[in-house]
Order: C-alpha cells, then sequence, then structure tokens
C-alpha cells in the first residue's frame, strides 16, 4: 500500500448577526453561539409550494425534548420537534404560529412524518393515521435562515429556545417541497479542481453522486480508487433524494460495492461493482437468511479496497441480511472476483473493518473506532487479542455530554514519521 487518503468531513458554519434581535434571543443565542449548534444544511425552496418532512429518530429520556429539524424564523419557517415527549410540527407565517400535535407521547423509535398543503397540516407517528388542523396556507416566504438538524440553530419557529437540542439520536431526515428535492452543488471545474490541489487549502468537491463513507487509495498502477457506501446502481432516489442519511426505513443504501478510480481526481472510470453481498462468506454460511430478507433490505455498509502487494482485499460490514463483516481477496492481481475468504466466519460481527500495514510488514485489522489486532500471513485468524484505542482527551456532543471515544465508526491508521496517526 502506498499511499492513503484518511476520510474526511467538512462542516458548514455560518455567522450569526445581532441586528434587530430581540431581547429573549439575545438571551438565548449564548448558547447557540456554541460552535456544535453552529452547523446547517442545504434547505429546499418552499415558497408557495406543500411541504413533506419525513423524520426517523431515537428518542431518549422518559419525555423526549427538542428540535428534530428547523428552516427558517417566526417570520417564515416550519419546525419538526419533540414537546415534553409529544411530537408537534410548527409553522410560522408573519410572526403567528400554527401548530399539530401527536395525541399522545412517543418514547420509542420513531417515524414522523409531517405535511402541510393548502388543505391540512398533518402529523402521523409510525404509520399511524394522521392527526389534522386545517392549514394555514403555504409559506409566502423563502426562510432566510438555513436549515438544522438536531436542533435550532439562530431564531425559534415555535414557542421555544433557541437552540433546543434535540435529547436523541436522528436516524434519518427527508424533506420535500413541491416534488423537488434539496437542490445539491455542482462538481467543481477541472481547472478548480487542478488549482485546488495545488494550493492544498480548500475543500474540492470532485465527483458526483451520492456516497457515504467515501475511501480513496492510490494502488500498484498509481490510479486512486474510491469506493464506499452506496445505493443500489440504479436506484432513482440518488438524485431525487440528495440528501438521505443512508439510515432506517428511508435508506437508500445498496448491497453492492461500487468502485471508481482515476488518474487525476478528475475524471473517473466506473470499475462497475465487483463485490456484492452474495460473493461474501455469510451468503454461502446462511442462505436461508438471505432468501427470507427481501433484497431492499440487503445493505453493504462501508467498502473499503487495500492492495496487500500481489492481490487485492476488501473489507465491509453488513447489518441485514445477516449482521457480519467480511474480509474477502482476490485471487490475482485484478480487482474483481472470484473472491477468497481466509478468516470465514470467523471474523465476526466487526464493525467498519478496515486493514493496516505496519512498516514491519505486519497486517492489522481495525474495527468500532478503535479495536486493533495483528492478522497472520495469510489473514486466516488474529495473532494476539484485540486491543482497544482512545484518545487521550474527551469531546463534547451536541447535547452537551463530555465523552472520551473517538466515535463508532471510520477508523483509518497510519504511519508518518516516528508517529502512529488515528483517524476517525
Amino acid at each position: 500500500m502506498k499511499k492513503l487518503i484518511p476520510k474526511h468531513f467538512l462542516i458548514a458554519v455560518f455567522v450569526i448577526s445581532m441586528t434587530g434581535v430581540t431581547e429573549d434571543f439575545a438571551a438565548a443565542v449564548e448558547d447557540a453561539e456554541n460552535p456544535i449548534y453552529q452547523e446547517h444544511h442545504a434547505a429546499p425552496e418552499v415558497i408557495d409550494s406543500p411541504i413533506r418532512i419525513i423524520v426517523e429518530a431515537n428518542p431518549q429520556g422518559k419525555n423526549p425534548q427538542g428540535v428534530l429539524l428547523a428552516h427558517g424564523g417566526q417570520l417564515s419557517g416550519y419546525a419538526l420537534r419533540f414537546n415534553n415527549g409529544i411530537p408537534q410540527f410548527d409553522i410560522s407565517i408573519k410572526k403567528k404560529i400554527h401548530s399539530v400535535k401527536w395525541n399522545k407521547p412517543v418514547r420509542v423509535k420513531v417515524r414522523i412524518e409531517a405535511i402541510l398543503n393548502s388543505e391540512v397540516m398533518s402529523l402521523s407517528v409510525n404509520g399511524e393515521p394522521p392527526v389534522t388542523v386545517p392549514s394555514p396556507g403555504l409559506l409566502m416566504s423563502q426562510p432566510n435562515i438555513g436549515l438544522s438538524v438536531g436542533f435550532d440553530a439562530l431564531r425559534n419557529v415555535g414557542d421555544y429556545v433557541v437552540p433546543n437540542p434535540f435529547s436523541g439520536t436522528i436516524i434519518s431526515t427527508r424533506i420535500d417541497a413541491g416534488g423537488n428535492p434539496a437542490p445539491v452543488a455542482k462538481v467543481m471545474s477541472p481547472k478548480e479542481i487542478r488549482d485546488g490541489l495545488k494550493s492544498h487549502d480548500k475543500a474540492l468537491f470532485i465527483k458526483e453522486g451520492w456516497i457515504r463513507d467515501p475511501y480513496v487509495i492510490i494502488g500498484p498502477d498509481d490510479y486512486y480508487y474510491l469506493t464506499g457506501t452506496q445505493p443500489y446502481p440504479g436506484e432513482p432516489r440518488e438524485h431525487t433524494d440528495p440528501y438521505n442519511s443512508g439510515l432506517g426505513n428511508e435508506s437508500i443504501v445498496g448491497w453492492k460495492a461500487r468502485i471508481w478510480r482515476s488518474k487525476d481526481l478528475i475524471k473517473w472510470e466506473s470499475l462497475g461493482e465487483p463485490f456484492d453481498l452474495k460473493d461474501g462468506i455469510w451468503f454461502k454460511d446462511q442462505p436461508e437468511r438471505f432468501s427470507e430478507v427481501p433484497e431492499h433490505l440487503w445493505f453493504l455498509w462501508a467498502p473499503e479496497v487495500h492492495w496487500l502487494g500481489d492481490r487485492w482485499a476488501l473489507t465491509h460490514t453488513s447489518p441485514s441480511p445477516v449482521k457480519g463483516a467480511n474480509l474477502a481477496l482476490t485471487t490475482g492481481k485484478d480487482l474483481k472476483g472470484p473472491w477468497v475468504h481466509p478468516m470465514g466466519t470467523r471474523l465476526g460481527r466487526k464493525h467498519d473493518p478496515s486493514l493496516f500495514h505496519d512498516v514491519d510488514g505486519t497486517w492489522y485489522l481495525l474495527s468500532g473506532n478503535t479495536e486493533l489486532a495483528p492478522l497472520n500471513k495469510d489473514f486466516s485468524k488474529f495473532t494476539a487479542k484485540q486491543v482497544r484505542i482512545d484518545p487521550a482527551g474527551s469531546r463534547t456532543t451536541p447535547d452537551g455530554r463530555e465523552i472520551k471515544v473517538i466515535g463508532h465508526e471510520g477508523a483509518t491508521m497510519q504511519k508518518i514519521g516516528d508517529k502512529y496517526v488515528h483517524f476517525g
């Protein structure tokens, strides 16, 4: 393995303007100025348009509280939230708030669907018949405050004080406005990418398409190889639902590992889908489970490819049909099947497995962010017990908790100079 480009993420931060704010808002902005409450997301155009919102979440506590998502403020906006355990949908038009509330507390994993059209405002929980109220009308102006997820970053839409973070975990969000998905940026021009690669001082949008857990590595031919969690090839929601989180019942994640390669990070050549769940050890070990579960509920997550010197390795995790990971090797130098599984089912349920090649020639398997264990030469077994790696310090979560772990997925390691650097 010659070089690895670690996984990165980009957070868009906006500047809070204090011009013309109310005293109540000024009192709340001390919390809102906290950097963990300044992330915002692309928002759809909602002027004079029906709105359909779907959120899947895991509430926490006896009476879950907080904003699931919010777009806008009191002049024009909408919010979906929990209010003392009760899901609630708020619409604000010219500083007047209109709401529809669910009829009982919800404390379990939930799928909430909220609708605003010219006839009704409605709220449905876990597929039950909706609660409806007469529509106050469609939004007459585009909210001038961006979309926040998991809290309200700037100005409240409903009767609450910002940031009002959600006391749970959000699995997925989706907003349809007039049937149109939220806009997405365009891939940068070849010149912009070339200049950015030279200056090395900004994020570059180099390839279009829906992808999570992107993984890029330079292969033996000096091509960049890209893979990651992907929709099933041809999945139309890749274009109609570009901000799908890949989680929950709304997931568009498929069960094939799609791979591309590029000489310059500008032009990308598709290598198709050289590996899918039917190539894995679990399809061979538990075929009856695969026959019981519909294909749209098969998921292949976080694939990576690694050049071993004489062949390729592919790792990934899967929550369904079988909760298990794969460590698969090619039988030759080409990145394609047939695939072999020297460790077999002994690999178990390793979460987001990855490989690291030490300077002494030893290969290690990383998983779970992060358990680390050395492998023998033919990758058929571990040669020592797993060792857990955690940061020396701590970090603050969006709900204000101090935790000492780096996370639960996306582990990567590199030897840089005389230091081992752990990414996650």
